[in-house]
């Protein structure tokens, strides 16, 4: 479970499109609605079709693996299938968002043409390559070009030759959405952007523009799409200076998609300012219209929440994410269906905030009322809802961990394992992901309860997992990789099998180090992890040397990380200066340095001495050292305070 951005992309002249129950595409703008039946289409028919072959595939293999469970040619034969059933599904949702996307653009336009027309009766039959047919690229370009000849030598642009030319803009555009939706064409992305290319050639206008941005950034041309929706920006706000009741929803919607752009591309000064513009405008349409725009206000608060976490700006974090919170629940009232899972999310992020500010007690409680809600929802819709009840479910055993309740932890633990372990049965690309994280947890458990052979059992079966994962996408599963490496070293040392557990730190810190120099935002606090473990073990195979040079560079980590965030980091500077204290009583003797990072030890750890019980033992390890060096602690603690 984890902190999420959203699109808003339906904001455009209150235009709206869904899916029912029934398959059906409604589309209307609150006075006509059209209905598509997108079922019976041609495509989605053979999109149906396809991924049923592939699903009977799948279950053959699956049969054929638990007779035969040592061939790994079959693993590898299932996650195959299954990458490629993951695609056809991939296509299916793709096909029906471009076509709500398409019946958005058919109710907006002015249908001037003969050939829009046609287009338009095909698309509502859902004949979609008839569609096609109808817009036929080659007639189309031979008239835009005669246009474009035909303006250039007019010395004024007449009227007529202007509307013509918008004409064929929206033509292509069309062309562009259906030609987005034939996925049996090989060269569907660039078919796509050849025929925006056509329309923009027609006639530069917020609408296509946008449209081809947003394509665009589906298809993560990140550069590209951010530099069109610049241009739809700046169109858009040249026209609501005159007509701002139109158009500033427009503004509205353009600035957060380019704020998730530019978050994705990590320019989080750009992002921020972006949600912040878009938050404001939606907060004044939300004033006259609730109903229509609050759900707007509550999506950018969660954003702009989520940018700000990810800043470990914590506190201004938390009061976005309580506001989206209390919007949600206001909107539920008065549609249960649509908005409790958004309540739920909320919920969620808002206990990932408080579990990152060590507040236990708050994050637990909103915790378990988002999994009451989740367990709710799974119940009419499980395949939707069940994997967010085994998400809730592990992040309470992580917050559960931390309060060093095992038992409730375990329990938690296992039933987000099995959970997942059955999605992983029926979809191992979307969910052996999450196999592999709750079997992490799980053997860190394990750990702390002394039981290491099934510790171990779970954390290999982890690392496997995760090493497969990460040969065809690294970007995505390294940093896992380097998680269950350096638990597996913590394991290792435990047993006293030093060489085992240095190979794997080392592996764990190099992987830690290459992920830091590109992010080191998120990745700084791992190395310093790795580096502290590693200090451990080099004082216990006492190369001194090494391991003072790893405490040091893990302390400076941590220090500066607790400088901006002290919630989250100062027990970890508790944690690495009381190894230090110890280090250079037991290995190195310093008396001095031994005591006073004894001090810094006890002062970064007492704001959490009630709620973390790990920093409890870090100033019950320091409590020993002042003892060990001939010192009476309540004299120490005093002359301390007094400091």
């Amino acid at each position: 479970m984890s902190k999420a951005s959203k699109n808003i992309t339906n904001s455009k002249n209150i235009v709206t499109a869904r899916i029912d129950a029934n398959g059906n595409v409604i589309v209307g703008d609150g006075n006509n609605i059209t209905v598509i039946n997108l079922k019976e289409a041609a495509q989605y028919k053979h999109l149906e079709t396809e991924i049923e072959r592939l699903n009977t595939r799948f279950e053959r293999t699956q049969q054929r693996i638990q007779k035969y469970p040592d061939d790994q040619e079959l693993t590898v034969e299932l996650l195959e299938i299954d990458e490629e059933r993951s695609q056809k599904i991939k296509d299916l949702e793709t096909l029906k968002q471009e076509v709500i996307k398409l019946a958005e653009d058919f109710a907006r336009i002015p249908i001037n043409t003969e050939r829009l027309r046609k287009a338009k009766a095909h698309f509502e039959n859902g004949e979609f390559a008839e569609a096609r047919a109808v817009l036929d690229a080659g007639v189309m370009g031979q008239e835009l070009d005669a246009l474009l000849d035909q303006k250039e030598t007019l010395s004024i642009k007449t009227q007529e030759n202007q509307q013509s030319l918008s004409d064929k803009a929206i033509e292509y555009l069309i062309l562009a959405r259906l030609k987005a939706t034939d996925f049996e064409l090989p060269d569907r992305f660039e078919k796509t952007v050849e025929y925006f290319e056509q329309s923009l050639r027609a006639e530069r206008n917020g609408e296509n523009i946008f449209d081809y941005a947003f394509f665009l950034n589906e298809h993560n041309q990140y550069k590209e799409a951010t530099r069109l929706y610049e241009e739809s920006l700046q169109i858009y706000r040249n026209l609501a200076k005159n007509n701002s009741e139109a158009f500033i929803p427009n503004v509205a919607t353009t600035l957060n998609n380019l704020a998730i752009l530019h978050r994705a591309q990590n320019e989080l000064a750009q992002a921020q300012g972006e949600y912040e513009e878009s938050l404001q405008i939606y907060r004044t349409l939300a004033k006259s219209n609730p109903e229509a725009f609050l759900p707007n206000v509550a999506t950018i608060l969660n954003n702009l929440a989520a940018l700000h976490h990810a800043k470990n700006e914590l506190t201004q974090a938390q009061g976005e994410y309580e506001e989206s919170l209390q919007i949600y629940w206001t909107l539920s009232k008065s549609n249960l269906e649509a908005f409790l899972p958004n309540v739920a999310h909320a919920l969620n992020n808002l206990a990932l905030l408080h579990r990152a500010k060590n507040e236990l007690t708050q994050a637990q409680g909103e915790y378990e009322e988002a999994l009451q809600i989740y367990r709710t929802l799974a119940k009419s819709n499980p395949e939707a809802f069940l994997p967010y009840v085994a998400g809730t479910l592990n992040n309470l055993a992580e917050l559960h961990y931390a309060k060093n309740e095992l038992e409730q932890t375990q329990g938690e633990y296992e039933e987000a394992l099995q959970i997942r372990r059955n999605l992983a049965q029926s979809n191992p690309k979307a969910f052996l992901q999450n196999v592999a994280t709750t079997l992490n947890n799980l053997a860190a458990l394990h750990c702390a309860k002394n039981e290491l052979e099934q510790a171990q059992r779970e954390y290999e079966e982890a690392l496997q997992i995760r090493r497969t994962l990460a040969k065809s996408n690294p970007e995505a599963f390294l940093s896992d990789v380097a998680t269950t490496l350096n638990n597996l070293g913590l394991l290792h040392c435990i047993k006293k099998e030093l060489e085992k557990a240095q190979r794997e730190y080392e592996e764990a810190l190099e992987i830690r180090r290459s992920l830091a120099q590109i992010n080191p935002q998120t990745f700084l606090p791992d190395v310093a992890e790795t580096l502290n473990n590693l200090a451990i073990l080099h004082s216990a195979k006492n190369e001194l040397e090494q391991a003072q040079v790893e405490y040091k560079e893990a302390l400076q980590i941590r220090r500066t990380l607790a400088k901006s965030n002290p919630e989250a980091f100062l027990p970890d500077v508790a944690m690495t200066a009381v190894n230090m204290a110890v280090f250079f009583q037991d290995y190195k003797p310093d008396r001095q340095r031994s005591l006073e990072l004894v001090k810094e030890s006890i002062k970064a750890g007492i704001p959490f001495l009630e709620v973390l019980p790990r920093v409890q033992n870090y100033a019950r390890a320091g409590i020993n050292v002042i003892q060990k060096w001939g010192l009476d602690v309540e004299e120490f603690l005093k002359k301390m305070d007094s400091e």
